[in-house]
């Protein structure tokens, strides 16, 4: 009886004994499959690295340049070709700016130059250019077209430009200068303006008020001969004696 019962523990020891031999076995396995894996990425990575091109620092025949970084504001972009205007990224001290496309009338010219008035050409919010610096033309120097009220003399074209709408100082609000007879009268040098040629109303020629004595007969007066003799036919008041 007790043989058999060593027997069976000494069974029972072996199987639990191979059963832990068999689990470190497989967990072995599994680590070594898992170091193999690593190994084979690591040396995946190291092929990617070495078979990289462009930019490693090497120029290859099919490369226009190559210096080793991806700086694309430099002479050389990170795909090894040249940095050129129209390539869309600006080069650092070379470019003002680059839109990669040769359309003149937006932002940046075709040249990689920002656009700027006075260059010549109708670009974005201008209304003209003519390239000058000439501001009494047909487009001003902020190139827009030169028109009444801007406050530069359009040469040949107006007589005066103030810039502003007052008709009573020395330029009308239509860029001409002022007159007698224009209809409005100028502070300081005329007594009114009523835009007409007739003497017998309130204001004679020479935009003068008209008075008892200043020779021009008024529809109120009776006469008017613009002297001081009272004892005449004309009294002082303008009246018949």
């Amino acid at each position: 009886m007790k043989i058999a019962l060593a027997f069976i523990s000494l069974t029972m020891f072996y199987h639990v004994a191979c059963s832990e031999d068999s689990g470190r076995q497989n967990r072995q396995r599994q680590n070594d499959r898992e170091s193999e894996a690593k190994e084979d990425n690591n040396e995946n990575n190291q092929t990617i690295t070495s078979t990289q091109t462009c930019p490693n620092g090497q120029k290859d025949e099919d490369e226009e340049c190559d210096d080793e970084n991806f700086d694309n504001t430099d002479a050389c972009l990170n795909t090894c070709i040249k940095a050129s205007c129209g390539d869309t990224f600006v080069q650092a001290e070379v470019e003002e700016c680059d839109d990669g496309n040769d359309d003149n009338t937006d932002k940046c010219r075709s040249d990689c130059t920002i656009s700027t008035c006075r260059n010549g050409i109708v670009e974005v919010g201008e209304e003209c250019d003519d390239s000058n610096k000439n501001d009494n033309d047909s487009c001003l120097n902020s190139c827009q077209k030169a028109m009444c009220g801007d406050g530069k003399v359009f040469t040949d074209k107006e007589e005066c430009d103030d810039g502003n709408d007052d008709n009573t100082d020395n330029c009308l609000d239509t860029c001409k200068l002022p007159k007698c007879g224009d209809g409005f009268i100028q502070q300081g040098i005329e007594e009114c303006d009523d835009a007409n040629k007739r003497n017998d109303d309130d204001c004679v020629e020479g935009c003068k008020l008209n008075v008892c004595g200043d020779g021009y007969k008024h529809r109120k007066e009776a006469c008017d001969d613009s002297n001081d003799d009272d004892s005449d036919q004309c009294s002082n008041k303008c009246e018949l004696n």
